[in-house]
């Protein structure tokens, strides 16, 4: 007989039954607009965090999702740790600088991922930390800058990986929900009486991207397809409270079929000031335009700026992000990035609850999505550098 679907606090609790999961609490996480996300606790053990991916949103009920979305998550946190790790010394030009060790260097991390249940699409995860980037961002003990740059850079390492693995190539669900604003945004500024026909005709001839007609120019990146402060996790524990990632790693790799004894788990070693990051849900990891990446990240890091005390993470975002590309920056990618970050803002934060401004507040923003576009479309370098592009394009 099949576990019962977790979707709630009494399934989730028939589901490990039926698996023979022993458990003391079941606590449901915030921030799983898509998914069913638990906390499972246990006097015997250390907690795991239980995800399931339904076929519908958990936050649109209405709404059909492919459960393929968890099939594509789990493959990126798979393979996407190794492929992050630096070159061996055998495979590098003697005067080449050295690659960063991201993991060390940066402290930025994957979710470890302990078992998936492919039959009911969940996974068993490590906790990483209950707080995101977007939640902490008013914290004057965070130094939002630093998790900026540190963000900034991790990014542009991901999207230099060569090759993109094949089973990178096709992603369908992520294709379909990156390309959510430049179907929809025209009928959101319709409503808030915005509409400009200039728009409408830019984002059309870019939704062709999304919805397989066309390839686009430049779409060769490994992206994690839905990079945003709110999939960003913090944690600020200390090394007595924690153990080493890698050995966690080995450990959940050894143990990946046996969830009646997990392994020991908690993240690594961090402090307040520059607390370890993990950067979750990779359920839209695909080979596509590391610039949608650039793109999203900026727009929400600008409603950060201007709703939440301005405190500089759009700006340290970029400048990172630039100064890892360097010569590789190219114009076509910073417009394509500005394209995006307008297609976000005239789309998504009319969707959000609670709401990042009042009604007169949400219609600038929209606005300022809209204008962003039609400019970064078809404006030069000269405009980016005086626009909130201006950090994306200092070396050009």
């Amino acid at each position: 007989m099949a576990a019962p679907t977790p979707t709630d606090l009494s399934s989730v609790a028939s589901y490990l039954n039926a698996k023979s999961i022993p458990f003391d609490s079941i606590t449901p996480l915030s921030g799983g607009f898509t998914n069913y996300i638990f906390l499972i606790s246990h006097y015997t053990r250390p907690p795991f965090v239980l995800k399931h991916s339904s076929t519908s949103i958990k936050s649109f009920p209405n709404m059909s999702a492919s459960v393929d979305r968890a099939d594509c998550e789990v493959r990126a946190l798979r393979i996407v740790p190794d492929l992050l790790k630096p070159a061996s010394p055998a495979t590098k030009a003697q005067d080449a600088e050295p690659p960063l060790d991201l993991e060390v260097t940066l402290n930025i991390h994957l979710p470890v991922l302990l078992h998936y249940d492919a039959i009911a699409h969940v996974q068993y995860q490590v906790p990483c930390g209950v707080r995101t980037l977007k939640d902490a961002y008013s914290d004057t003990d965070v130094d939002i800058p630093s998790l900026g740059r540190r963000l900034g850079c991790w990014l542009a390492r991901l999207h230099a990986v060569e090759p993109v693995p094949a089973a990178f190539a096709d992603n369908a669900v992520g294709r379909r929900v990156c390309g959510a604003g430049y179907r929809s945004a025209s009928s959101v500024l319709d409503a808030a009486g915005l509409n400009s026909e200039a728009f409408r005709q830019i984002v059309a001839r870019y939704e062709r991207f999304f919805d397989g007609e066309m390839t686009e120019v430049g779409a060769r990146a490994l992206c994690h397809g839905d990079f945003w402060p709110g999939n960003v996790l913090l944690f600020a524990g200390t090394e007595k409270d924690t153990r080493d990632i890698h050995s966690q790693r080995q450990a959940s790799n050894e143990r990946s079929g046996d969830m009646g004894h997990p392994s020991t788990i908690g993240p690594g070693p961090a402090s307040a000031h520059t607390p370890r990051l993990t950067v979750l849900d990779w359920e839209m990891s695909r080979r596509g335009y590391g610039a949608t990446d650039v793109g999203q990240f900026a727009a929400e890091a600008w409603l950060l700026d201007t709703c939440r005390g301005d405190r500089g993470l759009l700006e340290a975002f970029l400048s990172a992000y630039a100064e890892e590309v360097g010569p590789r920056m190219t114009v076509q990618f910073a417009r394509r990035a500005g394209v995006h970050m307008g297609v976000h803002l005239a789309y998504w934060p009319s969707m959000i609850v609670p709401a990042w401004a009042d009604e007169a507040g949400t219609k600038g923003i929209l606005e300022f999505g809209r204008d962003l576009v039609v400019s970064a479309d078809g404006r030069g370098v000269e405009w980016m550098r005086g626009s909130v592009l201006s950090d994306l394009v200092v070396g050009l």
